[in-house]
């Protein structure tokens, strides 16, 4: 975890990594259809590793 929390700012950023966005520095801010992509993608992270803790516990 880090020492504080993210902004939120960063957070999407982060969000829209996973749905493709480059974050090069000439490409502006991500936009929405790259954020929903990445939403999809870290709901599918989240429910696999719920998933994964229910069957070992």
């Amino acid at each position: 975890r880090p020492s504080k929390p993210l902004g939120l700012n960063e957070m999407s950023r982060l969000v829209a990594r996973c749905g493709g966005c480059l974050a090069r520095t000439g490409d502006g801010e991500p936009g929405a259809k790259t954020i929903w992509q990445g939403l999809e993608r870290v709901t599918t992270a989240a429910e696999t590793l719920r998933g994964l803790r229910h069957e070992l516990a």
